[in-house]
C-alpha cells in the first residue's frame, strides 16, 4: 500500500502543525460554493445569524454550544421518561385502548370492579406485547435516524443534521398529542425516533470537533447528564398533571417536550458548524474564521493558524486517499478503525443492556405493578426517583476528567449488579393479592424502593454520559461521524430489546427479572477491564498513537494507554509520522487482507453489531478467558432456570397447538435427511475416462509432514509410490528433521527411480506454509495436497482420481475417505470404541458429501487427507499469499502468521470463489484409509472440537464470501449444508420433537405405540447412514450404543467448540514440541529442495506394500 494511503488513516484534532508549508496544506481541498450539490447537499446551507449585530465568539460560543447540545440531550431524556407515569393513567388508557393489558387489578377493565368477573370490552383490548411495542418502537425510530445520518450525516453537517432531526420531532410530538388510536400513535413515535436518532447521533460529534481536549469531557458528559435532567422534568409533569381531570393529564405532557426541541432550532441558527466539517467541505475560510471565534482570538494569531493548520493537513492526508468508504470501517491496520468502531458499539451496548430502561421507561409502571404501591404514590416516587437520578448525574462532572472514564465506568457498573441482586431478592418476597395486585411487606418494599435509587445512582455516575463522550473520542477524524451512527445504532437496538421485553418479562418472570439484569451488569465488569483503554486528558492525536503503537507492538491498548505518557507538539507529530507516514510493509499486507476478505461485511455488521463484538478484542488479546466462561456459565444457568419456569406456563397450551408444533419441527429435522436420502441413492461417480487424456506421470504429491520418523509416514509413501506419480515433494520442519527425512527417503529414491522425492523443511511447523513452499515446484498438470498418515490402497487410486478432470470445468476432486479400522468388535477396548466412533464419523460425513454432491454439486468441504487440484487453480495469482496470511471474523483473528488449520476450508472457497466445480469421486478404487483415535482419547476429542471449531470458522465465510455462487447454483448445499451445519444439535432438536410429540398426544404415560414409533423412527435415521459400516463389520453392531451416545455428547463438543471458536490450536498434534526442536537445532537450514541421487539397480530396502 503507497505511503499516501497509508497515511489516511491517520487523524486528529489539535496536534502540532505539520512541517509541509503552508503552500502545501493550501492544497488540501479547494473552496466550493456552499450551494454545490444536490437536494441533500443544499439541507446543510443553514445560515448562521447574528446576535445583537454580531456573532457569537469566545466563551460566549462554547458555552452556547454546550447549552444546545445540552438542550437537546435535555429534549431525549424527556422523551424517555413522559410515557413512564402515563402508562397507567386512566385517560391515556381509555384514549389508546390497545395500550393497557387486561389485568384483575385495573378498574378500567371491569364492569363490576372489584370483584371483577365481567368485563368491558370497550377497554384494556392490549396486552403486555402490544404495551411494549408502542413505546420500544420509538427505538426502532431512533435506530433509523441514525442509519440517515451515517449515510448522509457527512452532507449534512454536524448542525443542519440537528436541525432537521428536531423538526422532525416537532412534527411528531403535535401527533403524539393529537392521538386517538393506537396505529397514528405508534407511527408518530417512530417519526419522533427517526429525528431523534438524527440528534442523539450528530450532538457529541459536533460538540466533540468544537471543545477543546481539557473540556470536551466535562461538556459532552454534562449533556448527557441532562438526560436525567429531561427524565426528571418528565416525571414532575406526568406528577403534576396526574391531578388534573380530562385527557389533558396526558396530552400536554407529551406536547411539552417541543418546548425544548424549539429550544434547540432557534439556537442552532446562531450558531456555527464544526470548523473540522466546514475544512471537510471545502470551506476553508470559513473554518478559519469558526476556529477564531471558539479560541477568542484574532483570525491572523499563532494559535488558529496552527489549529487550522494541523485540521487541513489531517484533510489532506484523507484526501489523499479519496472519499470515505465504508469498509474503512472493517480496517484494523495502525488506525484500528474496526477496534475503535467496535469499542463505540460495545459502550453504548452496555449502556442499555445493564437495564437503565426497565426503570427509565417504565418508573411508574414498576412501583405500581412491581412493588404494589398506590397511583399517586407511584407518580411522586417515580418524580422523586427521576429528581434523585439528574442530581447523580452531575456527581460526575468533576469526576470525568480526575479519575477518568474506566474507573467511573466499572464503579457503575459493579453498583448496578449489586442493585438489581438486592432487588431480586427483595421482590421474590411478595405475594400476589386476591385482586391480582403485588403485595411486598413494608421493609421489603422500602428496601426495593431505596435501591431502585441506588441503580440509577451508580448508572448515572458511572454510564450516563460518559457513552456519549467515549465513541466520540476513541474514534479517529476519518470515521468518526460513521462510527458514532453506528454506536448509536447498537444504542437504540439495545435499547428496543430491553424496552420490548420488559412488560412480557415482568409477565412471566417476575422478580427473576431483575437476576436477568444483575447478570448482565456482571458481564459488563470484566469487559470494561480488559478492553476500554483510558482517553483521559489525552489528544485526539495521542490516542491514534495509543492504538497505533499497540496494534505494532502486539499488546492491549489498554495496558499501553496505561504506560504511555502525555505526548505533544513535535513529539506526537513525530509518533504520528513514525505509524502512519512511513511504508510499514507488514501492516500493508495485513490491511490489504482484511480489506479484501471483507468487502461485504458492513451490511452484517449492522445486522449483529451487538451482542459477539464486546468479547472480541479480550479473547485475541488477553489470556484471562476464564473470566468470559465465568459470565457465560452464569447467564446459561439463569437461562435454563427461567427455561424451567417458563415450561410451567406451556401447560395451558392446547392439543392443536402441540400437534402444528410437532409437524413443524418434524419437518425442519427430517427434510434434509429426505433429500439427502434420494441424492445418496441416485449419486453416480465419473466414469474413467473415454481417452487416456492423463496418466500418474502428470501428478504431483505434495505431503507435508512434521513426523517423518512415524511408521505410518513410511507406509504413506509406499502406498503413493505404488501409484507411479511424476514427482513426491516432501515438506518438513527444521534442519534437523530435514535431514533424517533426507536420510530415510533415500531408501525409497533407489528403490521407486520412475518418481522424483524432493525434500524441503521451513523453519516452523505450518501446513499452509509447508505446502505454499511447495507449489511453486510443481511442473505437473494436477498437484495432489496428501496428509502424512493416508494410505490408498489400490494402486489404480490415480486414474481414477483424474477421471472427473475430462470436464474441463472441474478444479478440485474430493476422495471418499474411510477410518482404517483396527478391533472390531471388541466392546471392552477404549482404543477400540474410539476407534469405531471415528470410522462411523467418516462415514456419516462420506453420506452427506455423496448427497449434497448428487442433489446439486455442492460439498461442504474437500477433505486435506488427500484431494486432487489442477495446477493452476494452486498457483493463481495471490492464492498461496491469501493461504497462508487467512485471519477469520473479520480480520480479528488468526494468530501472528494468520491461520492454521481449516485449510481445506480455504481451498474448497476459493474453488467456488473462481467458478470451479467439484466433483465427489467415491469409488472403491478412489478410496483411501486414515487414522483416527489411534492415540489416545485427549487426541480424538481434540480432533473432534478442532472439525467442530472448523465449521463454525467456516461455514460463515463460505456463505458470505463466495461470490453469491451458493445460493445461485447449489441452493440446496448452502441452506441444508451450510446453514443447518451451524445450528445442527441433535440434542435441542430430538428433545424437542419427543416433548411436542408427547404433548401433541396428550396420552398419560410416555412410551405409547405412537412414542415407540417415533423412537424407532429417529433411531432408523441415525443409523441408516452408517449401515455401509456395519456391512463391512458385522460385529460392530454390539457397539451400536456407544455411537448413539456420542451424538448427544458431540451436542456438547460442538457447543464448546462455538463459544471457543477463536482458539486456532491444531489440536491433536504437539506442534510446539516440533517447534522448540526447530528452533534449537543448531545445523543451518535450507529450504532448497534435495532430490538425493538414484543408483540403477540397487536392491529393495525390506518395505512392502
Amino acid at each position: 500500500m503507497p505511503e499516501k494511503q497509508e497515511k489516511q488513516q491517520r487523524s486528529g484534532e489539535s496536534g502540532s502543525p505539520s512541517p509541509s508549508s503552508s503552500a502545501d496544506s493550501g492544497r488540501v481541498v479547494n473552496e466550493k460554493p456552499r450551494s454545490q450539490g444536490g437536494f441533500f447537499s443544499k439541507l446543510g446551507d443553514l445560515p448562521e445569524l447574528k446576535f445583537r449585530g454580531k456573532l457569537l465568539e469566545g466563551q460566549t460560543l462554547n458555552w452556547c454550544i454546550g447549552f444546545i447540545a445540552s438542550c437537546g440531550f435535555l429534549m431525549f431524556g424527556y422523551d424517555q421518561g413522559v410515557l413512564s407515569s402515563l402508562l397507567t393513567l386512566d385517560d391515556f388508557q381509555k384514549s389508546i385502548v390497545l395500550m393497557t393489558p387486561l389485568e384483575k387489578s385495573n378498574p378500567l377493565c371491569w364492569l363490576d370492579y372489584p370483584e371483577s368477573t365481567q368485563r368491558d370490552y370497550s377497554q384494556c383490548t392490549g396486552d403486555p406485547n402490544t404495551q411494549a411495542a408502542a413505546v420500544a418502537v420509538y427505538q426502532i425510530g431512533c435506530f433509523l435516524g441514525a442509519l440517515l445520518i451515517l449515510f448522509k450525516g457527512e452532507t449534512w453537517g454536524r448542525k443542519s443534521s440537528t436541525f432537521w432531526g428536531s423538526a422532525i420531532m416537532v412534527i411528531s410530538t403535535v401527533m403524539q398529542a393529537g392521538s386517538h388510536e393506537y396505529i397514528l400513535f405508534s407511527l408518530s413515535r417512530v417519526l419522533g425516533g427517526i429525528g431523534n436518532g438524527m440528534v442523539t447521533s450528530t450532538i457529541p460529534t459536533w460538540q466533540s470537533e468544537c471543545a477543546r481536549p481539557h473540556q470536551r469531557g466535562f461538556l459532552i458528559t454534562l449533556s448527557g447528564a441532562l438526560i436525567s435532567g429531561g427524565i426528571m422534568i418528565a416525571y414532575w409533569v406526568d406528577y403534576g398533571f396526574y391531578f388534573l381531570e380530562g385527557s389533558i393529564r396526558w396530552r400536554f405532557p407529551i406536547a411539552f417536550q417541543s418546548f425544548f426541541t424549539i429550544i434547540v432550532m432557534i439556537g442552532l441558527l446562531y450558531l456555527p458548524d464544526s470548523p473540522r466539517w466546514l475544512a471537510m467541505k471545502g470551506r476553508t475560510e470559513e473554518a478559519r474564521a469558526v476556529t477564531a471565534r471558539l479560541l477568542g482570538k484574532p483570525i491572523d494569531h499563532e494559535d488558529v493558524t496552527t489549529e487550522v493548520k494541523a485540521i487541513k493537513e489531517a484533510l489532506e492526508v484523507q484526501s489523499q486517499g479519496g472519499g470515505f468508504q465504508y469498509k474503512e470501517l472493517l480496517t484494523n491496520g495502525p488506525s484500528q478503525n474496526l477496534r475503535r468502531t467496535l469499542l463505540g458499539i460495545a459502550a453504548q451496548f452496555f449502556q442499555q443492556i445493564c437495564g437503565i430502561n426497565l426503570i427509565t421507561y417504565y418508573a411508574g409502571f414498576l412501583f405500581e405493578n412491581s412493588l404494589g404501591f398506590g397511583p399517586e404514590l407511584s407518580r411522586l416516587l417515580a418524580a422523586a426517583n427521576g429528581t434523585e437520578y439528574f442530581l447523580a448525574s452531575l456527581v460526575a462532572l468533576p469526576l470525568i476528567e480526575r479519575t477518568g472514564r474506566r474507573k467511573l465506568m466499572l464503579f457503575g457498573a459493579f453498583g448496578m449488579m449489586a442493585s438489581m441482586a438486592i432487588l431480586a431478592g427483595t421482590v421474590s418476597t411478595g405475594t400476589v393479592a386476591e385482586n391480582g395486585a403485588p403485595n411486598l411487606e413494608t421493609r421489603y418494599g422500602v428496601t426495593a424502593t431505596v435501591f431502585l435509587f441506588v441503580f440509577n445512582s451508580f448508572f448515572a455516575i458511572g454510564w450516563l454520559g460518559m457513552t456519549w463522550l467515549y465513541p466520540a473520542e476513541i474514534t479517529n477524524l476519518r470515521i468518526r461521524i460513521q462510527a458514532n451512527a453506528l454506536s448509536t445504532c447498537s444504542n437504540w437496538l439495545s435499547n428496543f430489546l430491553i424496552v420490548m421485553i420488559t412488560p412480557p418479562a415482568f409477565a412471566n418472570l417476575g422478580y427473576k427479572t431483575y437476576v436477568m439484569f444483575a447478570v448482565f451488569n456482571a458481564a459488563i465488569i470484566p469487559c470494561v477491564w480488559l478492553f476500554f483503554p483510558e482517553p483521559k486528558g489525552r489528544s485526539l492525536e495521542e490516542l491514534d498513537v495509543i492504538f497505533a503503537s499497540a496494534h505494532a507492538d502486539g499488546v492491549n491498548p489498554v495496558k499501553r494507554a496505561k504506560e504511555m505518557r502525555h505526548i505533544e507538539g513535535n513529539e506526537l507529530e513525530g509518533e504520528l509520522d513514525k505509524y502512519f507516514g512511513s511504508k510499514v510493509e507488514d501492516d500493508n499486507i495485513r490491511m490489504e487482507n482484511i480489506e479484501e476478505q471483507h468487502r461485504s461485511f458492513l451490511k452484517a455488521i449492522l445486522s449483529i453489531a451487538n451482542i459477539p463484538m464486546v468479547f472480541i478484542n479480550f479473547i485475541r488479546n488477553n489470556p484471562h478467558f476464564i473470566l468470559f466462561l465465568i459470565c457465560v456459565t452464569c447467564n446459561v444457568w439463569y437461562f435454563w432456570d427461567t427455561i424451567i419456569y417458563c415450561s410451567e406456563l406451556l401447560e395451558d397450551v392446547d392439543r392443536d397447538t402441540w400437534i402444528a408444533a410437532f409437524i413443524w419441527i418434524f419437518i425442519a429435522r427430517y427434510y434434509r435427511f429426505a433429500i439427502g436420502f434420494w441424492g445418496h441413492s441416485t449419486y453416480q461417480p465419473s466414469p474413467m475416462q473415454s481417452r487416456e487424456l492423463w496418466t500418474s506421470r502428470d501428478v504431483t504429491v505434495i505431503l507435508p509432514t512434521i513426523d517423518p520418523d512415524n511408521p505410518k509416514f513410511a507406509e504413506c509413501m509406499l502406498s503413493i509410490l505404488e501409484n507411479r506419480p511424476a514427482a513426491i515433494l516432501v515438506v518438513t520442519v527444521g534442519a534437523a528433521m530435514r535431514q533424517r527425512c533426507d536420510d530415510f527417503l533415500e531408501h525409497f529414491r533407489q528403490e521407486y527411480p520412475m518418481t522424483r522425492i524432493g525434500v524441503s523443511a521451513i523453519p516452523h511447523p505450518s501446513k499452509r506454509r509447508q505446502v505454499a513452499h511447495a507449489v511453486p515446484k510443481v511442473e505437473t498438470e494436477f498437484t495432489i495436497l496428501a496428509d502424512d498418515h493416508v494410505f490408498w490402497p489400490s494402486k489404480e487410486f490415480i486414474p481414477n482420481a483424474l477421471a472427473p478432470f475430462e470436464c474441463p470445468t472441474v478444479g478440485v476432486v474430493a476422495t471418499y475417505k474411510c477410518v482404517r479400522r483396527t478391533s472390531p468388535g471388541k466392546f471392552w477396548s477404549i482404543s477400540s470404541i474410539i476407534n469405531f466412533i471415528g470410522c462411523l464419523y467418516l462415514q456419516r460425513h462420506n453420506y452427506d458429501l455423496r448427497a449434497s454432491n448428487a442433489v446439486d454439486g455442492g460439498v461442504f468441504v474437500v477433505s486435506g487427507r488427500t484431494a486432487i487440484y489442477r495446477s493452476r487453480f494452486l498457483k493463481a495469482d495471490g492464492l498461496m499469499h491469501r493461504f497462508c496470511n487467512e485471519r477469520f471474523f473479520f480480520g480479528l483473528f488468526g494468530g501472528k502468521e494468520g491461520l492454521g488449520p481449516d485449510d481445506d476450508n480455504f481451498l474448497t472457497r476459493e474453488a467456488y470463489k473462481h467458478d470451479w466445480d467439484i466433483k465427489f469421486q467415491q469409488t472403491d478404487e478412489c478410496t483411501i484409509w486414515t487414522t483416527i483415535g489411534d492415540e489416545s482419547v485427549s487426541k480424538f476429542r481434540g480432533q473432534l472440537i478442532r472439525w467442530a471449531r472448523t465449521t463454525f470458522r467456516s461455514n460463515p465465510c463460505m456463505m458470505l464470501e463466495s461470490n453469491r455462487v451458493l445460493i445461485k447454483r447449489m441452493p440446496w448445499s448452502f441452506f441444508t449444508v451450510y446453514l443447518t451445519g451451524l445450528i445442527n444439535f441433535a440434542l435441542l432438536w430430538d428433545g424437542l420433537l419427543i416433548f411436542t410429540f408427547y404433548n401433541a398426544l396428550g396420552a398419560d404415560e410416555f412410551l405409547t405405540t405412537e412414542m415407540r414409533n417415533l423412537l424407532c423412527f429417529m433411531l432408523f435415521t441415525k443409523v441408516w447412514k452408517i449401515v455401509p459400516h456395519f456391512l463391512r463389520y458385522p460385529s460392530d453392531l454390539l457397539l451400536l450404543p456407544y455411537q448413539i451416545l456420542f451424538g448427544y455428547v458431540h451436542s456438547f463438543i460442538k457447543f464448546w467448540a462455538l463459544i471457543t471458536f477463536w482458539d486456532c490450536a491444531w489440536l491433536g498434534r504437539n506442534l510446539d514440541a516440533v517447534d522448540d526442536e526447530a528452533e534449537h537445532s543448531r545445523m543451518p537450514l535450507n529450504m532448497d529442495f534435495s532430490w538425493g541421487e538414484v543408483r540403477p539397480n540397487s536392491q529393495s530396502h525390506g518395505y512392502h506394500y
